[in-house]
């Protein structure tokens, strides 16, 4: 944003609803940032503003860590989703996202690693994990199950990357398949587990035992 003049910005939007290209963008990632949306949109709740309305649903922000509560909502509205790359931001000292909140007002959160997660190794897997850990609730009070967090994150995940289809598994949908190793992942076996949670316990891509697409 901050790099982009707002006549720019109106014809990358004005581009996107005619060709059906996506934007992604970074936003208000630093403290910095913020400060700098501040001063030069002073009348707008948010820089995002300056995009057109017909090209939002296509729009992805990336990091969005101090966005505010208003703003949110407004991104929300619009359909745009924003990208959490939790362990990213920790490692930069950026700022922790509320998560948490967000989702609950209905904005569309996908998972990404931006080339600096954890180890800096791209394990989208424990990048799931954190941020479902980090952002799970207190106590009894639950914000997800893993279940439905894994479901989040698949399904807006896809809407990031303009991916067709929900993800879900049924007949005649695109979707992608990861399958692991259960052996690997329990191998003490003492009582039954619900294969959901394996991934939200200790799954590692070197168990994925294939990676196929399918068109339908």
């Amino acid at each position: 944003m901050q790099w982009c003049s707002k006549p720019l910005l109106e014809a990358v939007a004005e581009n996107s609803a005619l060709t059906g290209r996506r934007i992604h963008m970074h936003l208000l990632e630093t403290i910095y940032q913020r400060a700098w949306a501040d001063a030069n949109f002073p009348t707008v709740s948010c820089a995002i503003s300056a995009t057109s309305a017909s090209c939002r649903s296509g729009l992805t922000l990336a990091h969005g860590i101090h966005a505010r509560p208003d703003e949110i909502e407004m991104i929300a509205a619009s359909g745009a989703r924003i990208v959490t790359n939790f362990s990213s931001n920790m490692h930069l000292r950026s700022g922790l996202a509320p998560i948490a909140p967000r989702t609950r007002c209905g904005c569309a959160i996908p998972v990404g690693v931006d080339g600096l997660a954890l180890d800096e190794d791209d394990d989208v897997l424990r990048e799931m994990r954190l941020v479902q850990i980090m952002h799970g609730g207190l106590g009894f009070k639950r914000t997800w199950t893993p279940a439905e967090f894994f479901g989040l994150a698949v399904a807006n995940g896809r809407k990031a990357t303009g991916a067709p289809g929900t993800g879900a598994l049924v007949s005649g949908a695109p979707a992608d398949f990861v399958t692991l190793d259960l052996d690997r992942l329990d191998r003490d076996a003492i009582m039954p587990v619900d294969p959901i949670d394996y991934y939200s316990q200790g799954a590692m891509p070197r168990w994925c035992a294939t990676w196929l697409w399918t068109d339908g």
